[in-house]
């Protein structure tokens, strides 16, 4: 699942790491919220080399929450995994979600940032090999898939959406995400806690699954202060599983 807007030389580099994956995708969606057609064309370069799943919905502002629960609907497969449209992945990176997947738990991976400099240089690559010196680098830093993973359980500020897999049953019986979420912040964090009242647990996936975030400008924050609103709602009140407002709940 590929989060994306107005960010086609991304989603370009994105595109083409899930496409060197060591355990191929059964399916890509790319929940794109509203990009002109620049996006569009990059999704129909590789849809003759990757199983992709175009959803489009008009922009009408940061609806992240409304374009993945879209997605969600097109998804076919029963285990899901979420990253954003500027978030480069490893050759492994399916396969470690496999292998840290289990009924019950959301698995959140790391991120590592990269500078201005770095991004410019993977950005104007003719090949894959910056990406990969940088992968290989992170290869040292990994750790096992024992027990250690799930020491912090109820632990939702390590999740972001930008690397997260979880079962598709569990998404829908808490209705997906909240599309009160306008603008950026706080949509993922208020799915792990209902995640959590529904009983789920966290396991951290860090130092296995790691994805490489390209530099960008920092989105608005504008309406940071309304979600944030919201999402104290969802902290105070224990019981609260489903999402208020969702396209998920309605058409499911």
């Amino acid at each position: 699942m590929v989060t994306t807007f107005n960010e086609p030389h991304f989603l370009e580099h994105v595109l083409c790491g899930l496409a060197k994956q060591t355990v191929p995708a059964a399916q890509i969606v790319v929940a794109d919220d509203g990009s002109s057609p620049g996006c569009r064309d990059v999704v129909q370069r590789w849809s003759s080399h990757l199983p992709i799943t175009l959803v489009w919905q008009p922009d009408d502002g940061f609806r992240a929450s409304r374009i993945r629960n879209l997605a969600i609907l097109k998804a076919t497969g029963d285990h899901l995994i979420f990253i954003d449209g500027d978030c480069l992945v490893p050759d492994n990176f399916i396969d470690s979600h496999q292998k840290l997947a289990e009924p019950g738990w959301v698995v959140t991976g790391g991120r590592q940032l990269l500078d201005k400099t770095r991004s410019s240089e993977i950005l104007n690559a003719h090949d894959f090999s910056h990406t990969r010196r940088w992968f290989r680098g992170l290869k040292f830093l990994r750790l096992p898939l024992g027990f250690i993973r799930n020491l912090t359980p109820r632990r939702w500020r390590l999740v972001r959406t930008c690397n997260v897999g979880l079962l598709k049953s569990d998404l829908v019986a808490v209705g997906g995400f909240d599309e009160r979420y306008r603008g950026w912040g706080r949509e993922d964090s208020d799915l792990i806690v209902r995640l959590l009242h529904l009983g789920c647990r966290i396991r951290n996936g860090r130092f296995a699954s790691c994805v490489l975030h390209f530099w960008h400008e920092k989105q608005s924050r504008t309406r940071l202060s309304s979600n944030e609103k919201v999402f104290q709602e969802t902290l105070r009140d224990d019981a609260r599983v489903a999402a208020h407002k969702s396209v998920l709940r309605c058409l499911w």
